[in-house]
């Protein structure tokens, strides 16, 4: 989907609310940057206040999960600390790869970890995101999975592009 169209606010707010997961499961966001999942955690708390449901940002490795949150946005780096206690990620029914386009050391490791997670939990849903990413890549890796691809046109929000010297 294009820069601007909700992959990162919008659609894991879908997942919590439209009962696309059990009810008792939550959604995980990996995201590259701790930063990142602070400020899209606060963003996405607000828009699902209405639903009674709040959304958390786990960045530190020293803070644990929060388990009232029905969002988690967690950086890669912290995801790998978490899969040292929780192998299976068993209170959560989707994972959102975002940004997957970044292809860093600590995200691949992360996809290698869940493809493995994937083996032993046919229940757990996995959506990988990017504005700009080489799907064709993904999709081989994720093959015996039965991936769908699915391509959103538009934005949600306007996306202006300054250049200054």
């Amino acid at each position: 989907a294009d820069t601007g169209a909700g992959k990162s606010t919008q659609l894991p707010q879908y997942v919590a609310i439209d009962q696309i997961i059990p009810s008792y499961k939550r959604v995980l966001c990996i995201v590259p940057r701790k930063l990142t999942g602070v400020m899209l955690a606060r963003h996405v708390s607000v828009e699902l206040k209405s639903s009674r449901l709040s959304a958390a940002a786990c960045v530190d490795s020293t803070v644990p999960v929060d388990p009232n949150a029905k969002v988690v946005f967690m950086a890669a780096k912290r995801l790998l600390v978490e899969l040292d206690t929780n192998p299976d990620l068993r209170d959560f029914g989707c994972v959102i790869m975002d940004e997957a386009h970044e292809r860093t050391i600590d995200g691949d490791l992360c996809l290698g970890m869940i493809k493995e997670i994937l083996h032993r939990r046919e229940d757990l849903k996995l959506v990988i995101t990017s504005a700009t990413m080489d799907e064709k890549v993904f999709e081989g890796y994720f093959d015996e999975f039965g991936v769908k691809r699915i391509e959103v046109e538009g934005r949600e929000y306007p996306v202006e592009i300054k250049y200054e010297v």
